[in-house]
């Protein structure tokens, strides 16, 4: 197992939030493990290896095709990183397969994400938003968007962390 120094974890932090801000899937994906996963901590879905999480990017940049991250904090540990910042886009279309109600609307909301890292890539993230305002911004019908998020794998919010 290799373990990374701070500047390892930020540069591959970095190049992941500058691939996903310009919509470069395949880049953002050789940063990856293969068993990598994404853990939405607020609905409560675990997102799990390559093939699932290219199909979940592929959705979100349908729904949100100008999405784009700013980190304002990071603080590092142990083959982890914790990161702060905003995310903001504008919905045009289906989320979890719920379309919105009204198309257009500007989404702008704070987040923060738990980085994990694993043999010199990242293994995991766990994402903490305020889903109820993100939703209601982007003019989702909010129970309707969490019935779709039930159906997918459920995982405790902080498994595999520690």
């Amino acid at each position: 197992m290799t373990q990374l120094t701070t500047e390892q974890m930020k540069q591959l932090h970095d190049d992941h939030v500058a691939a996903d801000n310009a919509k470069r899937l395949a880049k953002d994906m050789d940063l990856y493990t293969d068993d990598c996963y994404m853990q939405h901590v607020p609905l409560g879905y675990r997102i799990t290896g390559k093939p699932a999480m290219v199909e979940y990017y592929e959705m979100f940049t349908e729904a949100f095709p100008d999405s784009q991250y700013t980190i304002v904090g990071e603080q590092y540990g142990d083959d982890k990183l914790l990161c702060w910042g905003s995310w903001a886009s504008t919905s045009v279309g289906p989320f979890l397969g719920v379309m919105p109600e009204t198309k257009g609307n500007r989404i702008d909301v704070d987040l923060m994400t738990l980085i994990r890292y694993r043999d010199g890539l990242i293994l995991g993230e766990h994402l903490v938003l305020d889903f109820h305002n993100f939703l209601r911004m982007g003019g989702f019908d909010i129970e309707a968007v969490r019935a779709e998020a039930a159906k997918l794998p459920q995982c405790g919010s902080w498994e595999g962390l520690i």
